[in-house]
């Protein structure tokens, strides 16, 4: 990993954590959201997936947004950047799509959280690193969830769901998350 990418994504965690839910504001909220949308790029890159995930070697890596997700205008900013060698591409899909798609990542709106379980007993979804902010999404199957904690924001990762999913998260994550589940 290049050590800019990382200093990036520690920089950014700090600023999470050190961002109130009592200062958040208009600007706030659109902070709150570049944040997620910079969360989501740096969760790509200390992930590792097989060469089985994608259809050729220049295949792109997926990140499709299943559900409403609000901020999903902010990742314009980060649609065609690169992750290693592959271009991270943004897509939209609803779940009959989705489950054609082959997406490598796919962040779950809230409104889709009743469906995640039945959802991810899919095997066409193997290899789909799966990032939501509800409760208990990765007690149903998620691997990683975003979501304030008292004062700060924070993720937590469902590591046996990773691997389940034949997916090797980096331990520089691992050590950044709130929980880690599933170790045993």
């Amino acid at each position: 990993m290049v050590a800019g990418t990382y200093r990036m994504f520690i920089t950014s965690l700090f600023f999470c954590i050190g961002l109130t839910v009592s200062t958040i504001s208009m600007s706030a909220a659109k902070d709150y959201f570049q944040l997620k949308a910079i969360f989501l790029y740096n969760f790509a890159n200390f992930v590792e997936w097989p060469s089985t995930a994608f259809k050729t070697k220049e295949s792109p890596i997926e990140l499709c947004l299943y559900g409403k997700v609000p901020f999903s205008k902010f990742l314009n900013s980060i649609d065609g950047t690169f992750i290693g060698d592959r271009q991270l591409i943004i897509k939209q899909y609803d779940i009959n799509d989705s489950s054609k798609s082959g997406c490598q990542m796919m962040f779950v709106g809230e409104n889709k959280k009743s469906e995640i379980e039945a959802f991810w007993s899919n095997k066409r979804h193997l290899y789909v690193l799966s990032i939501g902010e509800t409760d208990d999404f990765i007690n149903s199957g998620g691997i990683i969830n975003i979501m304030r904690n008292q004062d700060t924001f924070t993720f937590d990762i469902n590591l046996e769901s990773a691997m389940k999913n034949g997916l090797f998260i980096s331990s520089d994550l691992l050590i950044l998350a709130r929980k880690v589940t599933g170790l045993n």
